[in-house]
């Protein structure tokens, strides 16, 4: 739905918590506070900091003006070769996702990037891949995701609290953002 409305209609959308989540009592109320103050209007803008530099090119990143779109990596990479396929050039990709082990994200991510989704991208943030764990109950996320960054030549980002996880912060689509070393705001 996020690409539908954000790269059809031109519409922008929230990656937040769900109903079920909200309902439920599975977010920490400093999420729910900041979803609350971006859909009652009472911010115009969403911030997501500290982000770290996972490779070269996002060391030498000072300052980011582009477009943000993105939500969850299996998702996105399902939308290959139809005619709502993501639409990378000229973003930042935002990524995420839950429940999928080590190799099931790097062939997504690696399809993604043999479908040239981020060709002409102008970054990659990665936020959380919870519960991501391995038959033998490892947890090799963080490499996987590593060595895709290392692979890329455009600036590759990690943050952390937006996903699928207790803090899950809410971040906008379709929207244009501003990304620095440390920080990504988007405004409403």
């Amino acid at each position: 739905l996020h690409l539908l409305l954000n790269q059809f209609w031109g519409w922008s959308t929230l990656h937040a918590p769900v109903l079920v989540q909200l309902g439920a009592g599975k977010i920490a109320d400093t999420s729910v506070e900041k979803l609350k103050d971006l859909l009652w209007g009472q911010k115009k803008q969403a911030v997501l900091s500290p982000l770290s530099s996972l490779n070269e090119a996002a060391k030498g990143v000072q300052t980011l003006h582009s477009h943000l779109v993105g939500g969850n990596l299996s998702v996105l990479q399902t939308t290959l070769g139809t005619f709502w396929q993501i639409e990378g050039e000229d973003c930042i990709v935002f990524l995420e996702d839950l429940q999928e082990p080590g190799y099931r994200l790097d062939r997504m991510l690696q399809h993604m990037l043999q479908a040239g989704v981020f060709d002409a991208a102008d970054a990659i943030l990665f936020g959380d891949f919870d519960q991501c764990v391995e038959k033998d109950g490892s947890v090799i996320t963080e490499q996987v995701l590593q060595t895709f960054a290392d692979t890329c030549y455009i600036p590759v980002f990690r943050c952390q609290g937006v996903g699928h996880g207790t803090i899950n912060e809410p971040l906008p689509l379709g929207v244009d953002g501003m990304l620095t070393p440390n920080m990504l705001q988007c405004l409403l």
